[in-house]
């Protein structure tokens, strides 16, 4: 029996030639998940000075800057599906090299952490998603 390392390095076996093979690929999936980690990262980070600079204002400023995280959702998460999806990508370009890196491993603990963060920020309210606001600073998630 292959261990589970083994059995993804034959999954992605050709995934790898083909990406190996294709400078136009590697540039591509690279570019992707460089791009995205700065236009997702960016609106992310904006939300969150957005969140700190509204800490200590009123109620009503902070339901602005409530509705603003709202508007912000949108792009934070096609930033972060493109982000996994080309680092899945990436991964599977060099499943070996990756598996074995403890950089890899931590980053990847993070992105886990991070995935399972988001939908806690979210709860159903009237048929649709919204921001919970929790004690002083309106918001008790990160972005």
């Amino acid at each position: 029996m292959l261990d589970p390392i083994e059995t993804l390095i034959r999954w992605c076996a050709p995934w790898q030639t083909f990406y190996g093979d294709s400078r136009l690929t590697e540039i591509a999936v690279t570019s992707v998940h460089v791009v995205a980690m700065l236009l997702g990262g960016g609106f992310a980070v904006a939300a969150d000075r957005l969140t700190l600079r509204t800490t200590r204002r009123d109620t009503a400023d902070r339901m602005a800057m409530l509705d603003e995280l709202q508007s912000v959702h949108r792009p934070v998460m096609v930033g972060l599906a493109a982000l996994f999806a080309s680092g899945v990508a990436l991964a599977a370009s060099d499943v070996e090299t990756f598996a074995a890196s403890p950089a890899f491993l931590v980053k990847l603990a993070l992105v886990v952490l991070l995935s399972v963060n988001g939908p806690s920020c979210f709860a159903p309210k009237g048929g649709s998603a919204s921001i919970r606001p929790r004690g002083r600073a309106g918001a008790r998630c990160a972005s």
